[in-house]
């Protein structure tokens, strides 16, 4: 985390119009850049980023979680509804 945070500070960065922290000479949101230093490798093409708080803004390791694809990103969002459903 502080290897981030130190590399953040030497780093111009925007929030893109979707809300997303971008870095400004690389236009690579950062959950993006995170994700890879979470996972050990370069992310794939497909890989989604998942924000577990859905604070886009909340970049930390511990609040990302990587998904194969899209399809796996929308199961775990249909889980999560599902569940809280059941809670009402």
């Amino acid at each position: 985390m502080k290897q981030i945070k130190d590399l953040m500070k030497f780093t111009f960065t925007r929030i893109d119009k979707s809300g997303y922290r971008k870095v400004r000479l690389v236009d690579i949101p950062v959950h993006r850049i995170t994700g890879t230093i979470k996972q050990g490798r370069l992310l794939r093409n497909g890989d989604v980023v998942h924000h577990k708080n859905q604070n886009k803004l909340d970049n930390r390791l511990s609040n990302l979680q990587i998904f194969k694809n899209q399809s796996a990103h929308m199961k775990h969002h249909w889980k999560l509804r599902k569940q809280k459903s059941k809670k009402k």
